[in-house]
């Protein structure tokens, strides 16, 4: 009997609910609605910065990279005919590509979707690492669990733009605002999915690996530790001045350990 869904999204943080409050709910009340699952928990596990093709783009029957393709140096030189064609990157040290809406712009170029390599390149990098990949070699725990359930070689990010908008997209459904960016006084009463489970008395955490409950969208500009600040970016809830100061509901954002 299944008992528990995991499901990944390309690890910062993690959000769960229990289904076995709304069982003994549905129970008692017999107008509302009636669980058909035998699932009792839920769990959805974010992570950044890698696409499908750097993960499992050399995945037996996944529409991973494409055959024969090499990425042009230069998409605006029709002279300019050097190419990069994908190679692994094993242990070689790598960058955080950047991954903003300009940049994306750039790589998309048009619907041609071939600027990747230019689009880094503009930046003063060489930009041929857009190209690199991972694959059974180095992410075995990865590579196993594509191998004994399902892989999605189909799933997109929600946004073409940065983290911002695609964690407001992960528990809102939105990309929250217009700017790509925490407004400096949150995103107040923008719904969630966990104002309905809430509603629904619904059981539910939100796990954040490295948690600091001082981090949250008010105090962010002052930390001088720009990556622990980032935070309020990966935990959308500490974006939302009715989470951090209702002892109830932040209570339920822990640490992962």
């Amino acid at each position: 009997m299944i008992r528990t869904v995991l499901l990944a999204l390309l690890g910062v943080c993690a959000l769960s609910t229990s289904l076995a409050q709304p069982v003994a709910l549905a129970q008692s009340q017999s107008s509302g609605p009636q669980p058909k699952t035998p699932i009792q928990h839920f769990i959805v596990l974010m992570q950044e910065n890698h696409s499908f093709d750097n993960y499992f783009g050399t995945y037996p029957g996944a529409n991973g990279i494409p055959p024969g393709v090499c990425m042009p140096v230069n998409p605006t030189d029709p002279k300019n005919t050097q190419c990069v064609k994908p190679f692994r990157i094993g242990d070689r040290a790598i960058v955080d590509l950047g991954h903003n809406a300009n940049i994306q712009n750039a790589q998309f170029n048009n619907g041609s979707m071939n600027g990747f390599i230019y689009a880094f390149s503009q930046l003063g990098g060489g930009g041929t690492l857009t190209m690199g990949y991972y694959d059974d070699r180095d992410l075995p725990f990865y590579w196993n669990v594509a191998d004994e359930y399902v892989l999605y070689d189909r799933f997109f990010t929600s946004a073409a733009g940065g983290s911002v908008w695609n964690h407001l997209y992960w528990v809102t459904g939105t990309p929250g605002n217009t700017l790509d960016s925490i407004p400096p006084g949150g995103f107040g009463d923008l719904p969630t999915i966990f104002d309905r489970l809430e509603e629904r008395g619904i059981s539910w955490k939100f796990y954040v690996q490295n948690y600091d409950p001082q981090i949250n969208y008010r105090t962010r500009n002052s930390q001088q530790d720009r990556n622990r600040s980032a935070q309020a970016i990966w935990v959308p809830l500490l974006d939302y001045g009715r989470y951090i100061d209702n002892p109830k509901l932040f209570s339920h954002i822990v640490d992962a350990q």
